[in-house]
């Protein structure tokens, strides 16, 4: 089994990051980096994409709905910046209860926001380093995944995608799926 990654993007003129998910655990990330000077003593042979050196390696978006506290899936979520700052929109949730007899998760409109720059919900008195963050930055307005994202200057947009909601419910592991696809 392999792990999935996202959108390559650049960083400077030299460096470019991607997330993936941690091999096995959709609801772990990992940062990678490399750097698009590799001709320069390597011949021909591009360098290996490297786990990020700082707290950014491996990560998880916690978050909050109407019922419950869960994780985020970052499957189907697309890495955009602005810039100093990368966001990781969409995506999917953990399972939830939906009442006493159901549980759900459904597609995710919360946007992971990490920046060079440092995290904005710092407790450490000597300041924060860069790390992942959600709760920063507006969710979208529903949630999707496998989806598009364009980024601008000031400006991400997102295109396209699916919703995907799944309820297990009382009868063991019958569910509904459905699934409205984005123009």
């Amino acid at each position: 089994s392999s792990s999935k990654s996202f959108k390559v993007v650049p960083l400077d003129n030299q460096t470019v990051m991607m997330v993936s998910t941690k091999e096995n655990v959709s609801y772990v990330g990992n940062t990678h980096t490399n750097n698009l000077d590799w001709k320069q003593g390597h011949g021909d042979t591009p360098l290996p994409w490297a786990l990020a050196k700082d707290q950014t390696a491996e990560f998880s978006l916690p978050g909050v709905a109407w019922n419950g506290v869960f994780s985020k899936n970052m499957t189907g979520s697309c890495l955009a910046r602005i810039g100093q700052e990368l966001l990781l929109t969409g995506g999917r949730t953990s399972e939830l209860p939906m009442d006493m007899n159901s549980r759900v998760k459904s597609s995710n409109g919360t946007v992971g926001r990490m920046s060079s720059e440092g995290a904005i919900n710092c407790e450490d008195a000597s300041g924060c380093g860069p790390r992942w963050e959600q709760g920063v930055v507006p969710d979208l307005i529903e949630g999707r995944e496998e989806h598009a994202c364009l980024d601008g200057e000031d400006v991400v947009m997102v295109g396209g995608g699916t919703k995907f909601d799944y309820i297990k419910g009382k009868s063991g592991y019958s569910y509904y799926i459905k699934r409205e696809t984005y123009a």
